[in-house]
């Protein structure tokens, strides 16, 4: 991918990654909250206050990803070094 595509990627995954937190924040914020729509930019999608574990694991792989495509765009990155010996 180039730089570009990358940045750009990156700026999606944190919308979408925001819309997911501002759901969960909805949620607690208002108790009597039943539904809350979220608007990635691309879909809305109808999450429910049962959803929680849902919105959690999405947010993880969306952190993961993110993180990953930071890496490729900044060249750094955790490596393993070993003695030769």
């Amino acid at each position: 991918m180039k730089r570009a595509q990358i940045q750009q990627s990156i700026d999606n995954l944190t919308l979408i990654l925001t819309a997911h937190e501002n759901a969960l924040i909805a949620f607690a914020a208002n108790p009597g909250l039943t539904s809350y729509s979220l608007d990635s930019g691309q879909t809305i999608t109808k999450v429910t206050r049962a959803d929680p574990k849902i919105l959690y694991d999405t947010m993880d792989s969306l952190r993961n990803q993110l993180c990953t495509l930071q890496t490729r765009l900044t060249g750094t990155g955790v490596r393993h070094v070993r003695p030769g010996w």
